[in-house]
């Protein structure tokens, strides 16, 4: 019999490969920050037994990569990626938040499980995503709006700060464009259009 670490690791590099759809994606565990390419996802070290919390954490990530991998197309993005720092920065955290709302809204644990993960990445003082350098607030702001629009779910209370700042100002700014976005949901290259 398997060891119960080793057990949790295959559930959890299975239960990844099933969310993202291919059954040939090589999941890692490596100590750096969550991270994907092409063909292969990067988890973060698990330390066994896992408290329900920390469980929810690494759940959080496995399934942030697994619907990255799923339902974002890299050429794609890359063809309508603005030039612009700032621009480059929100088309892809937004862009990150639609292949997110496309698991949480259909299955209800992995909602829960990337809530977790993105109270941990709130929480962070510093470092980056798993897709390049930690947004800017204002970007954050935005990608938890887009969030809540497509999916009901409200900003986590880690971002009640955040939130405070920058919600009147963007849905102000931005409200026809967040209606645009939850029509355009299931098409990568119309949500590029509408972002």
């Amino acid at each position: 019999p398997l060891a119960p670490a080793e057990r949790g690791e295959r559930a959890l590099v299975q239960a990844t490969r099933a969310l993202a759809g291919a059954k040939e994606l090589d999941v890692t565990f490596g100590p750096s920050l969550p991270g994907q390419s092409a063909n292969s996802v990067r988890l973060p070290p698990v330390k066994w037994p896992l408290a329900a919390a920390d469980a929810a954490r690494v759940r959080g990530h496995a399934d942030h990569l697994a619907l990255r991998s799923a339902y974002h197309d890299p050429v794609l993005h890359a063809r309508f990626r603005p030039t612009g720092h700032r621009a480059r920065e929100i088309f892809d955290a937004v862009e990150d938040m639609r292949c997110q709302s496309l698991g949480s809204n259909v299955l209800a644990g992995v909602a829960q499980n990337l809530t977790a993960a993105l109270v941990e990445q709130l929480t962070r003082k510093t470092g980056a995503t798993p897709f390049g350098p930690r947004p800017s607030p204002m970007a954050q702001a935005l990608a938890l709006l887009v969030r809540e629009q497509l999916t009901g779910l409200a900003p986590p209370p880690a971002a009640a700060d955040l939130m405070l700042r920058w919600r009147d100002d963007l849905r102000q700014r931005a409200s026809a464009g967040l209606t645009a976005l939850v029509a355009s949901v299931d098409d990568q290259q119309r949500y590029a259009f509408a972002v």
